[in-house]
């Protein structure tokens, strides 16, 4: 699991993940960010910052009509307008050191999961938990480490932890680069020719291509 850190971090560079200055838009980005293109985060943030909507407070009055489209340009933008709304009703939780007991109540937030929460813990909250998401179960798989790509999100979390340093930096940089892998190299239709992971998993995306 190293090796693969090392060799994307040598080939990729660092990502300076979360990829916005403020924690307001670090969090509303975490929030917005599932299923959905970076690009069209950022314009949904954006959107947001153009109307003024830049803290908490101004979110907690916006309409959620008027939130629903500012963030349009990503999926499912009516579930987030909800789970924006709730985040801005509990900004209490800012004041909150990261850890576990926060990933309880980041999942009792509307249309939260797994994956939103440690993002939020990861990038915002500055706690060291590793974020799983479909590149992450893709790459693994493809590399041999999981059994299925379909696997239970804690138990692919478990296994990488197992393997790694609980280093935030380490966390945080480890997850961007196997996004950006998987935007640029480990698509559903793999571009495993210049993958710069193809030496260590060349049999599995044989096995791919041919069938």
């Amino acid at each position: 699991m190293l090796k693969i850190y090392s060799t994307l971090f040598e080939v990729l560079g660092p990502q300076g993940w979360w990829p916005h200055p403020t924690r307001f838009g670090k969090i509303v980005g975490a929030l917005l960010a599932p299923a959905v293109k970076w690009g069209n985060v950022v314009r949904a943030i954006d959107n947001l910052e153009k109307a003024g909507i830049d803290n908490f407070p101004a979110l907690r009055e916006l309409d959620v009509k008027l939130l629903e489209e500012y963030i349009r340009p990503t999926i499912y933008y009516r579930k987030k307008a909800q789970a924006l709304k709730a985040m801005a009703n509990k900004e209490e939780l800012l004041e909150i050191k990261g850890s576990l007991l926060l990933r309880e109540e980041f999942l009792s937030l509307p249309n939260v999961g797994r994956e939103t929460a440690d993002s939020l813990l990861l990038y915002a909250w500055d706690y060291p938990i590793m974020v799983v998401d479909a590149y992450t179960k893709r790459i693994l798989y493809r590399l041999g480490y999981l059994p299925q790509e379909k696997i239970d999100y804690d138990l692919v979390q478990q296994l990488i932890e197992s393997k790694l340093p609980k280093d935030l930096s380490t966390y945080q940089e480890y997850h961007a680069l196997l996004v950006r892998l998987g935007e640029l190299y480990c698509k559903k239709s793999p571009l495993c020719e210049d993958c710069p992971l193809n030496k260590d998993c060349q049999k599995i995306h044989l096995k791919l291509v041919e069938g």
